[in-house]
């Protein structure tokens, strides 16, 4: 409303008539805000390629390719390693996992009902490299995420390339981009 106005009040003006020289300074605001307005949204766009990044997980024997967000916000921390963790979506990582790990974030998650397994003998090996990770969101939902450490997380972020040993991945089961740029959310905290 307030741009409208401005507007309509800098086109009356320039329409019925200041001299010359009010009309020259009229035009140039006008053009000079136009711009400020158009570099705005390029830097936002710009900013926001710059936090997509190339990401290489590996997993044992196994590399994992795929997209992720640089996320600030993301504050999640492992209460026992004292690390920032990483949040990928559970079916771009599946087909690396072996057994054991499937079946101890499916246990976390609540897709498994470990007592079950026990009972019919199902329950084999329990993986120590999958724990629980207490969270709580912007919305106030908290839970348990189930978390895995992998052996290397590789990130490339426009020219930067950050390696961590030793990672921690939250693993989720929802999709993280409605529009499927990324399907990870990294995390600042190493």
């Amino acid at each position: 409303y307030i741009i409208s106005f401005c507007l309509s009040g800098i086109f009356n003006q320039l329409i019925y008539g200041i001299d010359y020289f009010w009309q020259i300074l009229m035009w140039t605001i006008f053009i000079y805000i136009i711009f400020c307005g158009v570099r705005a949204m390029f830097n936002l766009n710009k900013r926001r390629e710059k936090t997509l990044c190339e990401v290489k997980i590996v997993i044992g024997n196994n590399e994992v390719k795929t997209s992720g967000i640089w996320d600030t916000g993301n504050c999640l921390i492992s209460p026992y390693h004292n690390r920032g963790v990483s949040i990928i979506e559970y079916e771009i990582c599946k087909p690396y996992f072996n057994d054991d790990i499937k079946y101890n974030i499916e246990i976390l998650s609540g897709k498994r009902n470990r007592d079950k397994d026990i009972e019919n003998k199902n329950c084999d090996n329990y993986s120590t490299r999958v724990f629980a990770v207490p969270y709580k969101t912007i919305s106030s939902s908290d839970g348990i995420l189930p978390v895995i450490q992998v052996e290397r997380l590789c990130i490339k972020k426009g020219e930067e390339n950050i390696e961590y040993n030793k990672a921690l991945i939250g693993i989720v089961d929802v999709t993280l981009s409605q529009k499927g740029d990324y399907h990870m959310i990294l995390t600042t905290k190493k």
